[in-house]
């Protein structure tokens, strides 16, 4: 009995298409990736420090991650979208992705949360070379229920991110404001029994001024991260010093939160007035620091500053002990 014996037979390979966008010059490329941009906010007066001096409404970018945020669809009291359709062309490729995801991050107007930021910057600005493609607007909202006292919160990396990227406007934000206050959680008119009219405005301006308030300590955090002195910058670039933040006191209608910076030098690149054994010399080799590094000024000294030298190595965790070390000086705010 015989068989017919089987082969197979190979298959044919067949070739993908090129890709004729692909094919296009690069400046042709990139042109069209600049249509593909998100449109920036710099058109509109949309600046969070500046928006809210001039109106109580407010217009912040979306946020990266929304977890379950409410949304206010009040006709008056909106929360702008975000275009991020385009963004979805970093995963066509490889190449794509390389072309256009700088560009589009360059022109991106982005805000995250505050718990985020650590993860967010790791994620996309693991090197220097990455900085350089910052988004044009990071805001960081911010709230501060549940805060506790002894936390601090670093900005060295996020002051990184400023540094090597100049062109990146940073800014901490309330979340509440950035995200609107519904109308909604406001009282009815008493005498229309609605909330849209001119009483109810009144009461949403008065709400917003409150919370305007209440969170008015983050235009000191953005001041400092808006610093563009050269020793500041220097220091930071070459990770001389860490930089972290605090709050203390009660939010009541009468005490508000104040805001303490930290800063810790390695041993090697502090200040010499900081190393020496006179406290009254540390102090004063602090309060020259500041003042050279453009920290120190009329319109800073709401800011309590803390100034410390490491033992070893800058470990996030000697931020949150900064008053046990020996060698660390406290610069209180002046009483306004």
């Amino acid at each position: 009995m015989s068989y017919l014996r089987h082969t197979k037979t190979p298959q044919s390979v067949v070739d993908k298409p090129q890709s004729r966008f692909l094919a296009l010059p690069a400046e042709l490329r990139n042109r069209i990736y600049e249509f593909a941009c998100e449109p920036t906010l710099e058109s509109e007066p949309t600046s969070y420090a500046h928006d809210i001096d001039h109106d109580f409404h407010i217009v912040c970018p979306r946020l990266l991650k929304q977890k379950n945020h409410p949304r206010t669809y009040h006709p008056r009291y909106y929360l702008k979208d975000s275009q991020r359709t385009l963004f979805s062309l970093t995963q066509v490729n490889q190449q794509i992705r390389a072309e256009y995801r700088p560009l589009w991050m360059r022109q991106a107007s982005t805000r995250i949360m505050h718990e985020s930021l650590d993860e967010f910057l790791s994620t996309f600005f693991p090197t220097a070379d990455k900085m350089k493609n910052a988004p044009k607007l990071l805001q960081i909202s911010w709230k501060h229920k549940g805060y506790k006292q002894s936390k601090t919160t670093d900005l060295s990396l996020l002051l990184r991110l400023s540094a090597e990227c100049p062109s990146l406007r940073c800014e901490f934000v309330s979340h509440e404001l950035a995200l609107g206050i519904i109308p909604g959680t406001l009282d009815l008119c008493t005498n229309c029994n609605s909330r849209d009219c001119s009483v109810s405005e009144l009461l949403y301006r008065r709400r917003v001024d409150r919370k305007k308030e209440e969170y008015g300590y983050l235009h000191s955090i953005n001041r400092v991260l808006a610093n563009k002195n050269d020793l500041w910058l220097q220091n930071i670039v070459q990770n001389n010093h860490m930089i972290s933040f605090r709050l203390f006191g009660v939010i009541s209608s009468t005490s508000l939160m104040n805001l303490e910076i930290q800063v810790l030098f390695t041993e090697e690149s502090a200040p010499p007035d900081l190393l020496r054994p006179c406290k009254e010399d540390r102090m004063e080799g602090a309060k020259r620091y500041l003042i050279d590094a453009g920290c120190k000024g009329e319109d800073a000294d709401d800011i309590q500053w803390v100034i410390g030298v490491a033992n070893g190595v800058l470990d996030k965790n000697d931020c949150s002990t900064m008053d046990t070390l020996t060698q660390s000086v406290t610069l209180s705010a002046s009483p306004t």
